[in-house]
């Protein structure tokens, strides 16, 4: 499995479970699926330590990835955006497919990290800022998963295992969530499937068991029809589209200084499912909640 930090394969995010990943997300939003080749991606790192009765422990730095969903899309052949604010260019995206061939998703200066994304380098991990101010608006949350190599999320292996995480919660606030957690991504983020040439590298592949409409890119495709804007984002960067990213998901810690949460939400499915109708996402707004492939609830600790 794998991790991922979030709130967000299992691979680990920092939020992820099928081969488990963690992840640690704070409160958070912004796909595209060619990779870049305006900036220059260059990763924050978290050092990982593995103890055996034999061998004792050993410690390794992991580099870790912003999911895709943050980063700067645009055309493959110039700078102009492919989306902007809570918009998409319908000129080059109005079709799923040619959208994710016309777009690149673009890599991340160590300067970026932490200026835009709030993505700050310490000792042996991360420090995940909320909001963040910068010169092209304003960035809320981040989600970041741990790399195995440079093209691969690492993959968690915790059946008959013990995994423990260090986690300052002194500025996680009544009403904040910061996440750890795993879900059932693959490990080289579905590169390879439709024309997602991106991979794991720029942040791609990401499900969870709340099936999530605003996911940009789902099986190399742009998630673009019947796109329609949240009008509860007050920072105008979100919205939501016609098919939802569905996954078993490992709640290992959803929390704030105040209080937390462990969870585990179980699916009918099996890795990445793209859902394409109320009733098999399971959508709130129509009233499906309780039957769709996923458990949302879960059974909460």
């Amino acid at each position: 499995k794998h991790i991922s930090i979030r709130k967000h394969p299992l691979n680990m995010n920092i939020r992820a479970l099928s081969k488990l990943l963690p992840a640690l997300l704070f409160p958070s939003h912004i796909a595209a699926q060619q990779p870049g080749t305006l900036e220059t991606e260059q990763k924050p790192t978290i050092t990982l330590k593995e103890c055996t009765l034999a061998g004792g422990c050993t410690s390794r730095q992991a580099k870790l990835t912003l999911d895709a969903n943050w980063r700067w899309i645009h055309e493959t052949d110039g700078y102009q955006n492919c989306y902007t604010g809570n918009q998409w260019d319908m000129g080059k995206c109005s079709d799923p497919a040619q959208c994710a061939q016309n777009c690149a998703l673009e890599g991340v200066t160590k300067q970026n990290y932490e200026n835009t994304y709030g993505v700050k380098q310490v000792q042996d991990g991360v420090r995940l800022n909320f909001v963040t101010e910068h010169q092209y608006g304003t960035n809320v949350g981040s989600r970041l998963y741990v790399m195995e190599d440079d093209e691969n999320y690492a993959m968690f292996h915790l059946k008959n295992r013990k995994f423990s995480f260090e986690v300052d919660v002194s500025e996680l606030y009544c009403g904040m969530n910061g996440a750890m957690y795993f879900t059932e991504m693959q490990a080289n983020g579905g590169k390879g499937i439709g024309s997602n040439d991106a991979g794991a590298k720029y942040g791609t592949g990401y499900c969870d068991a709340q099936c999530p409409h605003d996911i940009k890119f789902i099986d190399g495709e742009a998630n673009t029809i019947d796109w329609k804007p949240n009008p509860k984002d007050q920072s105008n960067n979100m919205g939501a589209r016609k098919y939802g990213a569905c996954c078993a998901e490992m709640d290992i810690w959803e929390a704030n200084s105040m209080a937390s949460a462990f969870t585990p939400h179980t699916c009918s499915t099996e890795k990445l499912f793209r859902c394409s109708d109320p009733v098999e996402c399971g959508d709130n707004d129509s009233g499906n909640r309780y039957d769709g492939v996923c458990d949302k609830d879960g059974y909460d600790i």
